[in-house]
C-alpha cells in the first residue's frame, strides 16, 4: 500500500527565515523520531527533498513557496510501510498537521497564552 500525504501551512514570515529552519536534522528527529532521513536535494529557499527509511520508505519534501510577505510550507510524503508492516496513513497527516501548527507558532512567535 502506498503513502501519499501532503499538507500546507501559510506562515507569515518570508522563506529565507523559515529554510534554515526546516532543514535541521534535529527538527526531522523530533518530529519523525521512526524515520531516518538524508538529504538527497537542498533547494534552499525553496526547500528539501529527503529520503527516508524506517517507518516509510520512500521521500519526504518541504516546498516554500512565497506568498505576500510570507509562505506556504508544503510537506509531501510519499512511500511505503517496509515489508510486513501495515500502512497507516492518517496517522501520518496527524503528525505533519500537528508538528507544522506547532512550528507555524513558534515561527511566528505565537505563544498559547499558558
Amino acid at each position: 500500500m502506498q503513502i501519499n500525504v501532503a499538507d500546507e501551512t501559510y506562515v507569515a514570515r518570508p522563506p529565507s527565515d523559515l529554510a534554515p529552519l526546516l532543514v535541521d536534522p534535529g527538527l526531522l528527529n523530533d518530529w519523525f523520531p521512526d524515520l531516518q532521513a538524508a538529504v538527497f536535494m537542498d533547494r534552499g529557499e525553496l526547500g528539501t527533498r529527503w529520503s527516508v527509511t524506517g517507518a516509510v520508505v520512500g521521500s519526504l519534501e518541504v516546498w516554500l513557496e512565497p506568498v505576500g510577505t510570507g509562505t506556504v510550507v508544503h510537506w509531501y510524503l510519499r512511500g511505503h510501510p517496509p515489508q510486513g508492516r501495515r500502512a497507516r496513513p492518517s496517522r501520518w497527516v496527524d503528525v505533519i498537521n500537528a508538528r507544522m501548527f506547532a512550528f507555524k507558532d513558534a515561527a511566528e512567535g505565537v505563544t498559547s497564552g499558558k
